[in-house]
């Protein structure tokens, strides 16, 4: 009987059912450290070295495969540029807007409706 009350003792019920986990009392510094190392489970700043490596590995990957994207973008962004002495590709009345019609068309059916409000709508 004077065993059980002891066991009973050492763990203290948090509410009616769960019980405190170890060190829950810890406060200030003390915690901090406890934070930064955790010496019982061997916790880094609340992860462990395997869960930090998963991390690591992940974010590698991740950040790999962007720089692979963004080079393959430059890539494609060099390849298209026309060397220095083609100068550039479109230049103005041969460009894509100096000769579009897209433009000639807009331009005369603005113009064309003035006497009636809001027809081109």
């Amino acid at each position: 009987m004077g065993q059980e009350k002891e066991k009973e003792k050492d763990t203290l019920l948090l509410g009616g059912t769960a019980i405190k986990p170890k060190g829950w009392d810890r406060k200030g510094m003390e915690a901090f450290k406890y934070f930064l190392f955790n010496p019982d489970t061997g916790e880094i700043l609340s992860r462990t070295p395997l869960s930090w490596l998963k991390i690591f590995i992940f974010y590698t990957v991740y950040y790999s495969c962007l720089a692979a994207f963004w080079a393959i973008c430059l890539l494609i962004f060099f390849l298209v540029i026309p060397p220095k002495d083609m100068g550039p590709r479109f230049q103005q009345d041969y460009g894509r807007i100096g000769r579009s019609d897209f433009i000639k068309d807009l331009l005369k059916s603005l113009t064309s409706h003035r006497n009636q409000p809001w027809s081109w709508c």
